[in-house]
């Protein structure tokens, strides 16, 4: 189901909480959760969010970062070192 919530900022925040990339109805554009400061219409789309398979001893602090992380950054990191390596140069590039 599409949730909302309002940011700190004013801004708006649309997910999914079933884990369900979402699709924004004026242009077609697919995203895993949008920020928004001006309102727009979203739907659900039967494409789940990818989840990175962890390795088998990350804490929930790692898994935590690394899906902060990979969210910044758009790719699907399985641990923090990569995760953290994707980040630094995502935004050493811009």
């Amino acid at each position: 189901m599409i949730q909302t919530q309002t940011l700190a900022d004013g801004r708006v925040r649309t997910y999914s909480d079933s884990g369900f990339r979402i699709r924004q109805l004026d242009t077609g554009m697919i995203y895993d959760d949008a920020v928004d400061s001006v309102p727009h219409e979203y739907e659900e789309t039967d494409e789940l969010i990818p989840v990175p398979d962890y390795d088998d001893d990350a804490t929930e602090e790692e898994k935590a970062l690394t899906r902060y992380a990979n969210e910044l950054t758009g790719e699907n990191d399985r641990d923090l070192v990569s995760a953290t390596e994707s980040l630094i140069t995502k935004f050493t590039e811009e």
